[in-house]
């Protein structure tokens, strides 16, 4: 096979090229328009595959929750000089630790501008960090339907006048790290996920300001987490009953009295109060719920005590997307290449598949399901694959594949299976001379092999509701010799010139391959077959039909 028969065979007119760029281009646009669609498929997969009770049993010598009730009626100021008494509690406590077993001190709450002084709660926090205890504050939206999506960044991004406005920025600039924020999105499938970090524009200063997830930035204090690409982590929640073990509530007898007589008390079996080399998660258990669904509604500073432990851990409670585009990319190309040369290696070695291409590719489809799979479970560490994507780029890619593979067929340049020894075309005029002296003759008729012929006779081989349109180019392809009866009727009917036209066209496209596909044409009358057809070595028909002897030889040679 020269070179130029190569180039022929495998662009078919550039239309390798035309197909790719399809694929790219209407990849790109179906996720555009399916990205809900698919993270719907990434987090029902999720939680079917990994959403499990693994971290139901929850404990950590590493977390401790405070609640500190907000009263009714209580005004925001009393309220955070309750807040300054709990710290000033803590420093108490912590007085006489060693610096390695010194805790670290997460106020949830949102602290709203209040018009008021925070003298107390200032020096408490002031106090703290003297006495070298972190402490950190939440920073959330306002509102969060009233961001814009960034398709530059991919990000949703929020308002940071608006925010600061109804913020209290003399506060947040006295916590360690600044602003940290805790806000999370729930699914209707019921898993929590939050953002690496939110992004705010500022309109005055045109510029755009980056906060942290608080449960990352806490037990990594150091790492810019804002220098990456935002990423997104599964937040995992368990048996509440378990952190009720680890949670107190604070009680004040009057803001006045002296720390050391303020009291936490434990209603449930605790162990001894201890607070050294502990996160400790203040917050209103009360108040700060986040709904999952109709039937499961969780405190705040509990889900904060989840991701802050899950982080702590490695990730070790909740298995975590991958986040690298990069990586992702790599998955969903690995995917495609691997079905596009599965459906060529089983084209090309399954003669039989070569006419049923849409077999074909939803064979290379689960093929494709079984790779993610497998590169799911050699994935390092505890991540895993966001399935959505990469299951449409498969779905789209055998698509292509699939419409790409027929045009072989119209073409027909392929090998064929040769189900059949003989494709006998004719005309229905002569259907009744053909069955009796072409097909019943040849139809006990064995080869060399000592097997029986297997011959395309329309009336015996087309299954009933089958369109004859859609079937006699297949069997064409599938044959080994293709028998025209040649009469005036036959060059009138359009079936019986599509039928001699394909199979001159395979003859041609076959030519310089290994394919042994040939046209045995027999009619009664030279006189009237066209003379773009006498190209063709024609069998005369006669009355001893004498033409059976040489096509029983061509028929035992196969």
């Amino acid at each position: 096979m020269n070179i130029s028969w190569k180039i022929k065979r495998v662009l078919i007119n550039n239309r390798l090229f035309f197909y790719l760029t399809g694929f790219v281009i209407v990849l790109t646009f179906t996720a555009f328009l399916t990205d809900k669609f698919l993270r719907d498929i990434d987090f029902n997969v999720y939680k079917a595959l990994y959403f499990n009770s693994e971290y139901n049993d929850f404990y950590s010598n590493n977390i401790l929750v405070i609640d500190l009730p907000e009263l009714n009626g209580e005004k925001p100021i009393n309220y955070r000089n309750r807040i300054g008494k709990l710290l000033d509690t803590i420093n108490q406590i912590s007085a006489s630790f060693e610096s390695i077993d010194r805790p670290e001190v997460i106020l949830d709450f949102a602290f709203d501008e209040n018009g008021e002084d925070d003298f107390s709660l200032i020096e408490a926090i002031d106090s703290l960090k003297n006495n070298n205890i972190e402490v950190y504050g939440v920073y959330d939206v306002v509102e969060k339907n009233d961001g814009f999506y960034d398709i530059d960044e991919n990000v949703i991004v929020y308002d940071w006048i608006k925010n600061e406005n109804n913020r209290d920025s003399e506060l947040y600039s006295k916590f360690s790290k600044g602003r940290l924020h805790t806000m999370v999105d729930i699914h209707d499938s019921g898993i929590i996920w939050y953002d690496s970090y939110l992004t705010f524009k500022d309109s005055v200063n045109n510029s755009k300001i980056k906060v942290t997830a608080l449960p990352l930035q806490v037990p990594n204090p150091k790492f810019n987490y804002k220098s990456n690409s935002v990423a997104t982590y599964i937040l995992p929640y368990g048996n509440q009953e378990n952190l009720k073990t680890l949670t107190w509530t604070f009680k004040v007898n009057n803001v006045d009295e002296n720390p050391v007589n303020h009291r936490l008390i434990n209603n449930h079996s605790a162990k001894d109060f201890s607070i050294k080399n502990k996160y400790i998660v203040i917050g209103d258990l009360e108040n700060d719920k986040v709904k999952i669904n109709d039937q499961i509604t969780i405190p705040g500073p509990y889900l904060l005590s989840w991701a802050l432990l899950d982080q702590l851990e490695g990730n070790k409670l909740a298995k975590q997307p991958i986040n690298n585009m990069w990586i992702q990319f790599l998955i969903v190309l690995s995917c495609i290449v691997f079905i596009a040369l599965f459906f060529d290696w089983i084209f090309k070695r399954v003669k039989k598949l070569q006419t049923q291409p849409m077999l074909l590719a939803i064979i290379s489809f689960f093929a494709g399901l079984v790779i993610l799979i497998l590169i799911t479970y050699v994935m390092p560490g505890n991540k895993i694959i966001r399935p959505g994507f990469p299951i449409l780029s498969m779905f789209l890619v055998t698509i292509f594949i699939w419409q790409y593979k027929k045009k072989y067929i119209k073409q027909g340049v392929i090998d064929g299976g040769e189900t059949y020894d003989l494709f006998i075309s004719y005309s229905r005029k002569q259907a009744k001379w053909v069955k009796k002296n072409v097909y019943i003759p040849l139809k006990g008729f064995k080869n060399s092999e000592d097997k029986k012929i297997n011959i395309f006779f329309d009336e015996e081989s087309i299954p009933p509701g089958e369109q004859f349109q859609d079937f006699y180019k297949e069997a064409i392809l599938n044959s080994k010799i293709f028998l025209p009866v040649f009469s005036e009727d036959y060059f009138k009917s359009n079936h019986c010139t599509e039928e001699i036209k394909f199979a001159e066209l395979r003859k041609t496209e076959t030519k310089n391959t290994e394919t042994n596909f040939r046209i045995y044409p027999i009619t009664f009358n030279f006189d009237i077959v066209p003379k773009k057809h006498t190209d063709i070595n024609i069998v005369h028909i006669d009355d001893e039909n004498s033409f059976m002897k040489g096509l029983k030889e061509a028929l035992f040679k196969g």
